[in-house]
């Protein structure tokens, strides 16, 4: 098949498996569902992914338009139109519950009743009203919900009767959500694609990767203080800034790993050997960057995907074992820090600490060989023991320590997730997982079918824990599925980087890119099925969650402007030696 016609025809088979998936939603909706779906949603979700595939394919020049940029557009294409059927089907037959506004509403008159009270108080209340609150929304649908089921199957066996019409014909439609927000991620994309393909965007970025990447993430992290202060903290917030991290960050790497080439390659280490601690203060603000959103936002999941994509990274970059040494290290002892007095006591946690940096000082030292001449093992140890440090200081400080009580309960389920551990309120915080690993096992090989499933017995099935409701209603088959796409698109994004250059900004940029999306969709999956701790991180390009989605269709069009760049353009843009 020649490739002037065999993208177009793929394209209308990912359209056409959008359709068929939504339609399925639909059909499903009509017969079975508390509210009847409006055929609206189905044709929106259709134009969307329309949109992105012929919208980002004409974007790019013609001569851009490679067979691996391709590959990434409908390989992205595919998992958006599977998320989008799938936001569909719960966001129709989902227990009800307050919104993020009537909680925040309920919060206020709570305050404004109970002046002069506690803030634990004040907070305990709240709660038990939100909790009464949505008690009462999904016993009512749980009713609702038998209800019209028992009339759909009376009247299957028996025929209508007046009885099971006005339970039937009493369901309202229910109404499609704002499209504008729906299409925001799509515009991400063509915005992303045009501007890097088209424009200077990359050569700006190589010229000034200390303004936008490294500043940029440090202005982002005050940015997201800033943010949760003025919304009333972590519950108060309707976006995510620190998502933005996953735009700036993967600039300040890959300027600073051409700015310092010779740091980090062996067989030219002469630059460093003049300023080793100026290169490895750059490296210690960037690893604490993630570090930094964690204390503020409880976001370990963040965390670990920034931290999993820049050791990838800089591995991809050196070829060394080195560097990778030093960051899991890194990870493993601030991880340990900040959650490990939960797991093992204090004298415990010490311990543990110390014999982890103490073997990777003495692993980074062998495998240097202990060559003292350009001090790089010696440098990069004092990094490691100052990073340790930053995390052993914050979880000393009060906030901190209440901010890392989620986290804590997080890694006790994951260490014992059917233990209750004396905890009353077990079930509250262990029903996701548990219920996620339910519906593994309900969907078995081919699943129940879109619309058929009970995913929504699962907390935020839609965001935190989507890939668990394809597994219940797609499968085994549906969510490998999943899993090969990701896999596609980690192996196409670094071909791109190779055929970029390689070693080039633009190849870096391309790399760390795809990192970061394939890190993200490897900790959703292993924390949805409970092999690392619940994170509570999206999927991306599948899940709910508008912060997110736009972010990732972001990267996707940069990386889809990166590889329409030719390789001779990539050798151009060379970090300035200032």
């Amino acid at each position: 098949m020649k490739r002037a016609v065999a993208f177009p025809i793929l394209a209308l088979l990912v359209i056409a498996i959008t359709g068929v998936a939504n339609y399925a939603v639909y059909q499903a909706g009509i017969e079975w569902f508390v509210q009847k779906p409006s055929l609206l949603v189905v044709g929106r979700n259709v134009l969307a992914v329309a949109v992105i595939l012929f919208g980002g394919w004409l974007l790019l020049p013609r001569d851009g338009r490679k067979r691996s940029a391709e590959t990434i557009l409908l390989a992205a294409a595919t998992l958006f139109g599977i998320g989008l059927a799938v936001q569909f089907r719960l966001g129709h037959d989902a227990p009800r519950q307050l919104s993020n506004n009537a909680i925040v509403a309920l919060r206020d008159s709570v305050h404004r009743a109970n002046a002069g009270a506690s803030v634990d108080s004040l907070r305990r209340l709240t709660s038990r009203l939100v909790r009464g609150e949505n008690g009462g929304l999904r016993r009512e649908f749980d009713a609702s919900r038998i209800d019209t089921r028992l009339a759909r199957s009376l009247e299957r066996a028996y025929g209508p009767t007046p009885d099971t019409r006005a339970i039937l014909d009493d369901r309202q439609t229910a109404s499609a959500d704002n499209p504008f927000f729906r299409f925001l991620p799509v515009l991400a994309l063509l915005i992303a694609a045009g501007v890097m393909a088209r424009g200077n965007l990359a050569t700006l970025l190589s010229a000034r990767w200390r303004i936008a990447g490294f500043y940029g993430s440090l202005g982002i992290c005050l940015l997201t203080l800033g943010y949760l202060v003025s919304t009333g903290g972590v519950r108060g917030a309707n976006f995510a800034p620190q998502e933005m991290l996953k735009l700036s960050l993967p600039v300040a790497w890959a300027g600073l790993l051409i700015h310092y080439r010779g740091a980090f390659q062996p067989e030219t280490r002469e630059r460093f050997a003049r300023s080793p601690l100026v290169l490895w203060l750059y490296v210690l603000a960037l690893l604490s960057s993630p570090l930094v959103v964690f204390v503020l936002v409880r976001d370990f999941g963040q965390f670990l995907v920034i931290s999993i994509a820049q050791t990838l990274l800089l591995a991809y970059f050196t070829r060394s074992a080195l560097y990778v040494v030093l960051f899991a290290a890194g990870l493993l002892a601030s991880s340990v820090i900040l959650i490990g007095p939960a797991l093992f006591g204090g004298t415990s946690t010490i311990m543990l600490v110390l014999g982890i940096v103490l073997a990777a000082v003495l692993a980074i030292a062998a495998l240097e060989r202990f060559r003292r001449r350009d001090a790089l093992w010696t440098s990069a140890s004092l990094v490691l023991v100052a990073y340790v440090a930053v995390a052993a200081v914050a979880v000393q400080l009060p906030f901190v320590g209440r901010m890392l009580s989620t986290p804590r309960e997080r890694f006790l389920l994951w260490a014992d997730l059917f233990s209750r551990h004396g905890n009353a309120h077990w079930w509250d915080h262990a029903q996701q997982v548990v219920e996620a690993l339910y519906s593994f096992d309900a969907g078995r090989l081919l699943g129940h079918g879109l619309g058929y499933g009970t995913p929504f017995l699962i907390p935020k099935a839609a965001s935190d824990f989507i890939f668990a409701a394809i597994g219940e209603e797609l499968g085994f088959t549906g969510a490998a599925m999943v899993i090969l796409l990701f896999v596609a698109l980690a192996a196409v994004g670094l071909r791109i980087a190779r055929d970029l250059g390689g070693d080039s900004f633009p190849a870096l940029l391309t790399a760390g890119y795809t990192l970061l999306l394939v890190s993200q969709a490897f900790v959703h999956i292993t924390g949805t099925m409970n092999i690392l701790p619940m994170t509570g991180i999206t999927l991306p390009l599948v899940s709910s969650g508008m912060s997110s989605l736009v972010v990732s269709w972001g990267i996707i069009g940069l990386i889809l402007g990166l590889s329409a760049r030719a390789a001779n353009q990539a050798e151009k843009l060379v970090i300035v030696e200032r």
